[in-house]
């Protein structure tokens, strides 16, 4: 009789113990997963959404110190791009989307979105945010005559939400011979580029993978 209850003290302790190791690891997976969980909330929600929330939330810190400007855009890594020399003449394609789109000055003739014509080096923000409206918006189409006769320019930064470039987007850029864009090889081969435009074609395309060479494409 003595030996059964001992016996069953110690099934009874191990039992115990089972359970005590059981409830722990339930407690250190469940904490693992919460963290886990956490994790991905940090990581897997859009970029973009964070910046422009930061932004909307402190839109001086998307300034350059002694920015005039009262429009921001940001490049694809997330740094502002001095808006001052951009034209604030826009087609919206949709609520959140823009065209930036050379303006008619007479029948014949276009001006560039961009102010300064001797500029030599261009970043096409992926968003703009526009004073006259409050609202941000997402840079998807270089428009017809876009930089139109910006003879000086050299280089040109496109990001990578670019879906199409418009027939004469770089018309009269003589001197574009590097256009850097973010995104890789892949997804510039699937912008929609217009004809009349030769200068595209005479430059050569970096992308994050790899180079196009001029007149290959």
């Amino acid at each position: 009789m003595k030996k059964l209850r001992i016996i069953a003290i110690i099934v009874l302790i191990i039992l115990i113990g089972v359970i005590i190791a059981v409830v722990v690891r339930k407690t250190n997976l469940n904490n693992t997963s919460e963290a886990n969980n956490n994790e991905t909330t940090k990581t897997e929600g859009t970029y973009w959404d964070s910046v422009l929330d930061k932004a909307k939330e402190n839109p001086d810190d998307y300034k350059y110190q002694g920015q005039s400007s009262s429009d921001i855009g940001l490049e694809a890594s997330g740094e502002p791009v001095n808006m001052d020399n951009w034209e604030v003449s826009y087609s919206p394609t949709n609520d959140n989307e823009i065209t930036l789109r050379g303006q008619l000055d007479t029948e014949s003739e276009y001006d560039s979105v961009y102010k300064d014509t001797s500029v030599t080096n261009i970043v096409i923000p992926q968003y703009i945010i526009l004073s006259s409206t409050g609202e941000y918006y997402k840079v998807t189409i270089i428009g017809e005559n876009a930089f139109n006769l910006l003879e000086n320019l050299t280089s040109v930064t496109i990001p990578n939400s670019i879906e199409s470039i418009e027939k004469k987007a770089f018309n009269g850029c003589s001197s574009l011979t590097d256009i850097y864009y973010n995104g890789t090889i892949e997804q510039w081969n699937e912008i929609t580029i217009d004809s009349d435009n030769a200068e595209i074609n005479n430059a050569t395309i970096h992308c994050s993978d790899g180079s196009i060479s001029a007149n290959s494409q």
